[in-house]
Formats: structure tokens, C-alpha cells, sequence
């Protein structure tokens, strides 16, 4: 198994893991632990992105593209 391959895994794991903690949310509650919970998903999970970036999987340029892009469409919907 490569490196990205490796890396590629733990994003895969990690995307459930934020999945996992917005269900915990939905079903109990915006607790303190919850929020936690997903805030060290999150992180965890940009961290798997920004080793995806320096590992040459993905590039940081077409990910700001994106964001950029989406935001830019969030906007347009609530304005209208």
C-alpha cells in the first residue's frame, strides 16, 4: 500500500466519523460532549486533507476553487 493510499484510507475513515458525530447531534442534541466530539472529527479530518495536499493527491489551488465556487452558490440561494 502507498502512502496516499494510507492517507486515503484515514480521510475515508474519518469522513464516517463526521457522519457518526452529526447523527449523535441530530438524535440527542447539541450537547457539550457532541459539539466536542465533532469539532475533533473536523479536525482531524482537515488534517487528513492537508496531508492529501502536501502528498500531491489533491491540490490546495482546485480545493479553494471549489470552496470559492459552493460559497458562492450558498450565497445565491439564501438571497433568494
Amino acid at each position: 500500500m502507498s502512502q496516499s493510499d494510507g492517507i486515503l484510507i484515514k480521510t475515508q475513515e474519518h469522513c464516517a466519523e463526521i457522519i457518526r458525530s452529526i447523527s449523535k447531534i441530530q438524535q440527542h442534541g447539541s450537547t457539550k460532549y457532541n459539539i466536542e466530539k465533532l469539532e475533533r472529527n473536523y479536525g482531524n479530518l482537515l488534517t487528513q486533507f492537508m496531508l492529501l495536499v502536501d502528498s500531491g493527491v489533491i491540490k490546495k489551488e482546485n480545493i479553494e476553487k471549489y470552496m470559492e465556487h459552493d460559497h458562492e452558490q450558498s450565497n445565491q440561494k439564501n438571497h433568494n
